[in-house]
């Protein structure tokens, strides 16, 4: 800047003042994640029916359709408990976990494209045993519907079960060798374990999942 001349600075509404004042519907990821007071306490005061988001350069108010869905992980390492000043302001909440086998199912076969039920079936009560096995024995990595996407995509690759089953799910749960032997243990008792190694080898072709 020379000497003498004018410093001029110029604002630019971020996605969040947009659906703010324009009444589009915003989704804010692992709010829990948050460290600042003064962000949290600027979000708590947004999200009030009244609220309004105060700028360098103008007071936005609350559009009356404006829509804020707060997402966020459980169990993962790291993730604190939400803000309760924040949860208090949630007007609904939804505790998500593994949907119904059978619904499982059909989002893979949308997802991917492969329409294989027997073999899906086998995957996904694979996953619910995973996940249940992890939880009880307090591991840190879940088993959820990426993971049982992958692995469903993988097989319709060609690959085995039994051999992606690591890549795709365990070794998202756990890398810890007494731990995957927990997992090891309940796939085996409930009989999966023979079920996966019975399963068909899919012919290999080229398969890409929908976004």
């Amino acid at each position: 800047v020379a000497d003498g001349e004018a410093v001029e600075y110029r604002f630019y509404p971020s996605e969040i003042v947009r659906a703010y004042r324009n009444g589009y519907l915003l989704e804010i990821q692992e709010p829990t994640v948050i460290r600042d007071a003064a962000v949290l306490m600027a979000l708590n005061s947004a999200l009030e029916l009244d609220g309004a988001i105060n700028l360098p350069t103008e007071i936005v108010r609350r559009h009356p359709d404006f829509i804020a869905v707060i997402t966020t992980n459980r169990g993962y390492a790291g993730v604190r408990p939400l803000n309760e000043a924040l949860r208090d302001r949630v007007q609904h909440t939804e505790k998500m976990d593994l949907p119904p086998k059978a619904v499982m199912i059909e989002r893979a076969i949308a997802k991917t494209g492969y329409g294989n039920e027997p073999v899906l079936d086998a995957l996904a009560e694979a996953v619910i045993v995973l996940d249940q096995t992890a939880r009880a024995n307090a591991m840190k990595g879940v088993a959820g519907m990426r993971s049982y996407f992958y692995w469903a995509d993988a097989v319709a690759e060609g690959v085995s079960a039994r051999e992606s089953l690591y890549h795709k799910v365990v070794y998202k749960i756990t890398t810890d060798p007494d731990e995957i032997k927990l997992l090891e243990d309940a796939l085996r008792g409930s009989g999966l374990l023979a079920r996966l190694d019975e399963l068909p080898a899919e012919r290999k072709k080229k398969r890409t999942m929908t976004p």
